[in-house]
């Protein structure tokens, strides 16, 4: 009998599942490479007091952090009226509206990723097909004619 051979029932390579998803580099969450963020709502920084600057360590500090190793990213949930300068990693849009709307300041600890832009579609086949005449058209074939005449 060969190797691996278990009596005629399926055998154990094909019972179990495959590895899903995209393995990139950029993929999450598989791989050694993966990245994760913690989050913190605007609302949680009622903690501070007026005029503080909120970093990671000082997150750490009022609790709202166990520990500095991963990135932080401020999401809009909640409300804010004390005037703050927050340095995180990454920041929601609505949070930074609302950081700025109570007259705070934000600077970003990493430059933000630039996403690819998207490829454009093909047109569809009646779009592709020979185009209307236009105006310029018939004013050029005009021009034409009495040039022609001239000679």
């Amino acid at each position: 009998m060969r190797a691996g051979f278990e009596g005629g029932q399926m055998p154990i390579y094909m019972r179990l599942g495959k590895q899903r998803g995209s393995t990139s580099k950029d993929a999450m969450p598989i791989g050694p490479f993966r990245t994760s963020t913690a989050p913190v709502n605007v609302g949680s920084l009622d903690r501070f007091d007026d005029g503080a600057e909120v970093t990671p360590e000082s997150l750490v500090e009022q609790g709202l952090l166990k520990n500095t190793k991963t990135d932080v990213k401020l999401l809009g949930n909640g409300e804010l009226k004390k005037k703050l300068t927050v340095r995180v990693h990454a920041i929601s849009a609505t949070a930074r509206e609302k950081v700025e709307a109570a007259g705070g300041t934000v600077s970003l600890l990493r430059e933000p990723k630039h996403k690819k832009p998207k490829r454009a579609k093909p047109a569809p086949a009646a779009q592709a097909e020979e185009p209307e005449p236009t105006e310029e058209a018939p004013a050029a074939a005009e021009e034409a004619a009495p040039a022609a005449e001239e000679e």
